[in-house]
């Protein structure tokens, strides 16, 4: 039977491996071929040249890459730390440099953020009308506000910020790069811990060439400041229940600070959970016999310790975060709150982005379970309407559009700037 469970544990995960190929090949395609981000290519190129481009790009790059890896498989241990070191410090001032020269102003939910931040450092308390009620619906963006009003005090405090909080733009763009880099330097850590500093050192590089950790540095939000979560969930994660750890007390601390991510980092912004997925997975499938991946339980007794302190984090940081809440939001949000099912619902018409119809339609019912009822209807029609062909299309549309676009959209989210000059053109 033992046997039987290990072979089927292997058939999924290879499966899964080659499903996420996949999904690769299916991105790939569109990339080669879609220039979103990029329309002055976009307009003034057909298919065929925008495959070559593509191909000659990505050939130039493979090309480098292996170069690049022939030279530093010889390097001593010494001289790759000292490469890692000096990249990520070319990545900070690549980063300050777009942040201070390109002058992006932010929009949206970023924006909205921001304004009720300040208001909240200014008055003492959330409002329930400011922005049109923003923050009476969107509670799932108070982490956030929390923090950003708690990084406009610290920076008033220092004297970074004037009374005005003038100044507040670059502080915190100055945190997200802080914020993108930790995640840069956790995850570069863990790849030396699980193979060694030269795949730490390949992955600092890969960084380095990928424009995204630049021109994203201005934006703010959700996004950016979970991403140190990401890399420390997968972390502490390897550390309890995959590196042999002979310390208990270093097995209870990781447990505990790895509740504490997996909460914190949920409560950021919900899709971290996707990192936690992962991780229940691996702890399902992986084989506890094989010896590349060490033993995963250790024993009942073992397991229950790091599940119990695991638990306890998580509920250390929901606690504090209860706390903090009462104190900043004086309103009764219960009934104007959206319910998790908007998004859901949101994600299953069109294309399945942003829709102000489906917001507007969440707003009119008065009550919570008013709200998620019609939510829960809605979302039933359109899946009944797209049938199982039409889910899986729109599956792998969104797949396409999160994906395939060079930019991540950069163009919408932060396509407003004070300096407008060419490069903002050709070098976003």
């Amino acid at each position: 039977f033992c046997r039987i469970c290990c072979e089927m544990k292997n058939i999924i995960y290879r499966t899964s491996l080659v499903i996420l190929l996949g999904m690769f090949l299916y991105v790939l395609r569109y990339a080669f071929f879609e220039f979103q981000s990029m329309p002055f290519l976009n307009e003034n190129t057909n298919m065929l040249q925008k495959g070559l481009l593509m191909g000659i790009g990505v050939a130039t790059l493979g090309l480098v890459l292996f170069l690049v890896w022939e030279k530093m498989v010889r390097w001593k241990e010494k001289t790759c730390i000292g490469a890692i070191v000096i990249l990520l410090f070319f990545l900070f001032l690549c980063q300050i440099a777009f942040l201070y020269a390109m002058k992006i102003q932010p929009r949206y939910d970023a924006l909205k953020v921001l304004d009720e931040a300040v208001s909240l450092c200014k008055y003492g308390s959330v409002s329930d009308v400011h922005l049109d009620g923003y923050f009476a619906r969107y509670t799932n963006n108070y982490p956030i506000l929390f923090l950003t009003a708690g990084f406009l005090k610290m920076g008033r405090m220092l004297g970074l910020l004037q009374s005005d909080y003038q100044g507040a733009l670059f502080l915190l763009g100055f945190l997200n790069i802080l914020a993108i880099d930790f995640a840069v330097l956790v995850t570069a850590h863990l790849l030396r811990k699980i193979f060694d500093v030269k795949g730490a050192l390949f992955f600092v590089i890969c960084v380095a060439l990928n424009p995204l950790f630049i021109i994203w540095v201005p934006f703010y939000y959700t996004n950016t400041l979970a991403m140190p979560f990401i890399p420390l969930i997968l972390y502490f994660f390897y550390s309890v229940f995959i590196e042999e750890q002979k310390s208990w007390k270093r097995k209870v601390i990781c447990s505990f600070l790895l509740g504490t991510c997996i909460m914190a980092g949920i409560k950021i912004r919900a899709t971290t959970v996707i990192t936690v997925v992962a991780c229940l997975f691996y702890f399902i499938l992986a084989d506890s016999k094989d010896k590349k991946k060490k033993q995963i339980i250790d024993g009942t007794k073992d397991l229950l310790v790091k599940v119990s302190f695991l638990c306890l984090g998580v509920l250390v940081v929901l606690c504090t975060y209860k706390v903090v809440e009462h104190k900043f939001v004086p309103f009764d949000y219960s009934d104007t709150a959206f319910p998790a099912i908007h998004w859901i619902n949101m994600g299953a018409g069109g294309t399945g982005e942003y829709n102000i119809i489906d917001e507007q339609s969440t707003i009119s019912y008065p009550t919570a379970e008013k709200k998620s009822a019609a939510n829960w209807d809605s979302y039933k029609d359109r899946v009944q309407q797209m049938g199982i062909d039409g889910y899986l299309s729109l599956m792998l549309q969104k797949l396409k559009l999160t994906f395939a676009d060079s930019g991540a959209g950069y163009r919408s989210e932060l396509g407003v700037s004070d300096l407008y000059h060419d490069a903002n053109m050709y070098l976003v």
